[in-house]
């Protein structure tokens, strides 16, 4: 696996449904992430390690991906990550992590190094001055989420009781229709059209190993776009959108319209990812 930083920065058919209302069945980690999205959220990078652990065909990539984590962990000890996460909320992005974890040690390394106990909406959360701004870590069930203060708890109150990702009809429906994978990219820029170079999109494309022994990775996706139009405009620049959230990889993708729809579906050979 190439060592590259994470940075913020699929064929199913497409059933045709006439819903009145939709609410995600799959049990993944990623509905979990959702649920503590802001609705607001640009974009969203998982990893889902727990998917990962158990595929022969891609035991060194998750042993790349543990030692990454734990690096970036600021001493804080999770002895077993279920998932990792980047959620980009405007321009305060978190940082999430799915497992388990000992929440007393966690307590002693944040006191150590400066952290101050609190309790915000029934969560509990260390805060700590850095870099002009203000730091919050915050245990929700088995996540940890840690990032601007702000941001953290505005993922508790999604989390609690505010409108989460998880309540975008479209992108639960979007993610029933998506094999459970390891790797997970959310766009969401129905509210900031004007700043994005993708259009008024949400989508999802996600990386999967469907047949093991093949050397080959599997990527499905599909972005809704506001009209037909604009699904036909941003057609030709997908390959291009895909790689970039992948990191460069090349990928061997085949672009299908689908009226509002984007559908995305190919391969990328396991050793450049």
């Amino acid at each position: 696996m190439k060592t590259k930083a994470m940075t913020t920065s699929i064929g199913l058919l497409l059933l045709v449904l006439i819903i009145t209302g939709c609410s995600s069945t799959k049990d993944y980690n990623i509905v979990r992430v959702i649920k503590v999205a802001p609705e607001d959220t640009f974009t969203i990078m998982y990893f889902d390690l727990e998917t990962l652990k158990g595929d022969p065909d891609c035991e060194q990539m998750y042993h790349d991906l543990r030692d990454s984590i734990e690096s970036q962990m600021e001493g804080l000890q999770f002895p077993d990550v279920d998932g990792y996460g980047l959620i980009n909320v405007g321009n305060m992005p978190l940082t999430i992590e799915i497992g388990e974890y000992v929440a007393a040690n966690m307590r002693g390394t944040l006191k150590e190094q400066g952290g101050i106990k609190d309790e915000y909406q029934g969560s509990e959360i260390w805060t700590s001055d850095m870099y002009r701004t203000t730091r919050a870590f915050a245990f929700i069930d088995n996540m940890v989420i840690f990032g601007d203060k702000n941001a953290v708890e505005a993922s508790i109150r999604s989390y609690n009781n505010e409108p989460s990702l998880h309540d975008n009809e479209d992108l639960k429906i979007i993610l029933d229709e998506l094999p459970n994978g390891f790797f997970y990219i959310i766009i969401n820029t129905i509210t900031k059209q004007h700043i994005s170079r993708y259009g008024s999109t949400i989508g999802c494309i996600c990386m999967c190993n469907l047949i093991r022994g093949d050397e080959f990775l599997d990527i499905k996706g599909l972005l809704k776009f506001e009209s037909e139009a604009d699904a036909e405009t941003y057609s030709d620049r997908t390959k291009e959108i895909a790689e970039a959230f992948f990191f460069g990889t090349p990928l061997d993708i085949e672009v299908k319209l689908k009226g509002q729809y984007i559908e995305i579906t190919g391969t990328s050979d396991i050793e450049d990812f």
